[in-house]
């Protein structure tokens, strides 16, 4: 079934302050799986985030998924190539419980205020990070509903 983006080369994509949901995020994700770039952000109606399929992603833009107040549980698995994740990535999204961050094995450096203010937050996977040596300030800061992070395989965090 044909859908949109299909037989393009598009290579970065903003969908940031419309009022794409899950579905319509869904769409673009699979049509558009050679992104390299993805800028998400100021999203009310979005509630689930899977990315993982976005195999040649480099970077997570700052702000990435911020300010998103539905957005419940969020995907970034075994992203190979991303090496850095933005300032304020997943910010203020106050409804937001699960985390999956695991096998970002080129990941080196999370920007400051990583999950600030997710108030809602649980659970938390960052398993398989071998290569993240920086992370920013704020990093968990006011996340009061945490009870689960998986720091396995953090091997090279320096600061």
């Amino acid at each position: 079934m044909p859908g949109p983006f299909r037989g393009n080369r598009l290579r970065k994509v903003s969908l940031n302050r419309t009022s794409v949901g899950d579905r319509g995020v869904r769409r673009v994700v699979e049509a558009l799986c050679q992104l390299q770039l993805l800028a998400l952000s100021h999203l009310p109606s979005l509630t689930h985030v899977n990315l993982s399929c976005l195999r040649m992603l480099r970077c997570i833009p700052a702000c990435f998924l911020q300010d998103c107040p539905q957005l419940r549980r969020v995907c970034l698995a075994n992203l190979q190539f991303l090496r850095t994740l933005g300032a304020r990535l997943l910010s203020s999204c106050t409804s937001l419980q699960t985390v999956d961050l695991s096998g970002l094995s080129a990941m080196s450096q999370a920007g400051h205020s990583f999950l600030y203010g997710c108030t809602s937050l649980q659970t938390v996977d960052l398993s398989g990070l071998s290569a993240l040596s920086q992370v920013g300030d704020n990093f968990f800061s006011d996340c009061r509903s945490l009870q689960t992070v998986d720091l396995s395989g953090l091997s090279a965090l320096t600061q």
